[in-house]
C-alpha cells in the first residue's frame, strides 16, 4: 500500500468518525452541537493540512531527484569533452612535433652540399642560399646556416654581411628558390665554411623556411 492509498483511508476513516458524531448529537442543546462542530472543523482542517504537506513534501523531493539526475547528466557530459580536449591537445603536440623535425631534416637538405648534383657555371643575377627555419611565434631561429649570434626577424637581416655557419658547413647556392611544389633548382656554387655573403633581400617559403638574395 502506497503513501497516498494509506491517507485516502484515514480521510475515510475521518469522514465516518464524523457522521457518527453528526448522528449522537441530533436532538442535543445547540451550544453543545456548535462545540462539537467547531471541534469538528479544527479534526479536519488539520487532516487536511497533513495532506498538503505530505504532497508539497512528496513534490520537493521528486524536483530535487530530477535536479539531481540532470547534474550527473551534465557532469558526464563534461567528462567526456575534456577527454576529448585532452586526446586533440595530444594530437596536436605530436603533430607539431613532426613538423619540426620534417623542417629540420628539410633544411639540412636545403643547405649541404649534393655531391650526385654536378656543379654547372653560374649564369644569371640570382644567388640564394638557404638560411634557416624560424618560428614566428616563439621569435627564434631553430636552424642557422648564416653565422649570426642573435635572433633577428628575418627580414631585418637584409643588408648584413655574415659568414657561411662553421657548424653546419659548406652551404649550396642556387638560382632560385624553391617553387610551388617545392622543387629545387640544382646547385650552381657552393660556398666554403670561411666565405662570406652580403645579403641583398630575405624571402620566406611555406611557413618558416628562409632564404636569402645574396651577392659573395
Amino acid at each position: 500500500m502506497d503513501v497516498d492509498e494509506l491517507q485516502r483511508m484515514k480521510l475515510e476513516a475521518e469522514v465516518q468518525k464524523l457522521r457518527a458524531e453528526a448522528q449522537h448529537l441530533v436532538g442535543t442543546p445547540w451550544s453543545r452541537l456548535a462545540e462539537t462542530i467547531k471541534v469538528t472543523g479544527a479534526i479536519l482542517a488539520t487532516v487536511v493540512a497533513g495532506w498538503a504537506a505530505l504532497k508539497t513534501w512528496e513534490v520537493t523531493q521528486l524536483q530535487t531527484r530530477i535536479t539531481q539526475s540532470e547534474l550527473a547528466v551534465e557532469q558526464a557530459k563534461l567528462t567526456r569533452v575534456r577527454n576529448e580536449l585532452v586526446g586533440v591537445q595530444r594530437q596536436l603536440g605530436v603533430a607539431q612535433s613532426r613538423v619540426r623535425a620534417t623542417e629540420t631534416l628539410a633544411g639540412k637538405a636545403l643547405a649541404n652540399p649534393e655531391p650526385t648534383v654536378p656543379i654547372v657555371a653560374a649564369t644569371g643575377p640570382e644567388r640564394w642560399v638557404y638560411v634557416g627555419s624560424y618560428r614566428p611565434d616563439a621569435k627564434k631561429w631553430e636552424t642557422k646556416y648564416l653565422d649570426f649570434a642573435d635572433d633577428p626577424d628575418p627580414q631585418s637581416l637584409a643588408g648584413r654581411d655574415l659568414p657561411v655557419n662553421r657548424q653546419t658547413g659548406a652551404l649550396n647556392v642556387r638560382p632560385g628558390i624553391p617553387n610551388d611544389k617545392g622543387i629545387l633548382p640544382p646547385p650552381v656554387d657552393t660556398l666554403p665554411e670561411n666565405a662570406r655573403v652580403h645579403i641583398n633581400r630575405m624571402q620566406r617559403w611555406g611557413a618558416s623556411l628562409w632564404f636569402a638574395n645574396v651577392r659573395y
